[in-house]
């Protein structure tokens, strides 16, 4: 049996979280650190820490550095280090690593030359992205160059779509209308308003709701609460955005309004049933002697 030496347990770790990582690229799109990224790390002792930063280069590395070994370190006067009081010790490849995961990875690093408690990754700057404002919510995603919009936006949440009217990208203090076609840049914030279809006439909980392309006219209306009780479920009326009218077979598209008109003929049952109550009670009151003439 060939016993592992202490270099090939390290690399076997470093090997398990690379591995882990890629079943998390595969499954999700996650914040993986990327070229230009400008990350801080710190190294926590018992005693005290030193951190130094660096940015990710077009290999996808940093250097990890330590306590220079000519320097006597006090760490309760020195807390924090600049780069250049420190030793480069090693290339460290990250661009495979999400910001916990490199945590995880320079521990088994540092720990292999000193006896550590901790190590933090903190990401300074991360300027590969293309961020998606929701309004309610905030995703972003890894930038890849010549990529349009429309490539970005099939990752995110499923249930949206996004018409050409509805995208809107900041850059540098301006907002700008764009097509989902459009090729993406690094850094843009694309201001999403998320499309609706609109419910009402005669429902519980007449109004919009967001657009999901996988349900139909049924869906949307148990959504408001379903069909009143002097609602016409054969009069169900659906005009699009700019006004048509719309077979009820036809595919639900954003900015569509479904119409559920009264049915006028409840009004009448509901009348015929008062007038037939109220006359019977009216005929007791008369033969008890209550009401007399």
């Amino acid at each position: 049996m060939k016993i592992l030496t202490g270099e090939s347990m390290k690399v076997i770790t470093i090997g398990l979280i690379v591995f882990l990582c890629s079943i998390s690229l595969v499954a999700e799109d996650k914040f993986f650190l990327n070229i230009d990224d400008i990350v801080k790390v710190t190294v926590i002792f018992e005693n005290g820490s030193f951190g130094f930063t660096e940015t990710v280069s077009q290999n996808g590395t940093i250097f990890l550095r330590k306590v220079n070994s000519n320097e006597k370190f006090k760490f309760e006067e020195q807390q924090q280090t600049e780069n250049t009081t420190l030793d480069i010790f090693k290339s460290f490849k990250v661009d495979t690593f999400t910001q916990e995961n490199l945590e995880k990875a320079l521990y088994v690093e540092y720990g292999e030359i000193y006896l550590i408690r901790e190590v933090k990754v903190e990401v300074i700057s991360a300027m590969n992205r293309v961020i998606f404002d929701f309004g309610d919510k905030v995703n972003f995603l890894q930038y890849r160059e010549g990529l349009p919009y429309t490539d970005y936006l099939s990752k995110l949440t499923p249930g949206w779509n996004i018409s050409s009217d509805s995208l809107y990208v900041r850059v540098n203090g301006e907002i700008k209308k764009k097509c989902i076609k459009d090729v993406a840049d690094r850094m843009d914030i694309v201001l999403i308003e998320p499309d609706f279809v609109y419910v009402s006439g005669e429902v519980k909980n007449p109004r919009s709701y967001y657009y999901n392309p996988a349900i139909g006219i049924n869906e949307y209306i148990a959504k408001a609460g379903g069909v009143t009780h002097y609602g016409s479920v054969a009069g169900i009326r659906i005009t699009d955005k700019n006004g048509s009218t719309k077979k009820k077979s036809s595919q639900i598209e954003p900015g569509d309004i479904i119409y559920v008109p009264s049915n006028y003929l409840a009004y009448i049952r509901d009348f015929s049933v008062f007038i037939t109550s109220f006359t019977t009670i009216f005929v007791s009151l008369i033969a008890a002697g209550l009401i007399t003439f």
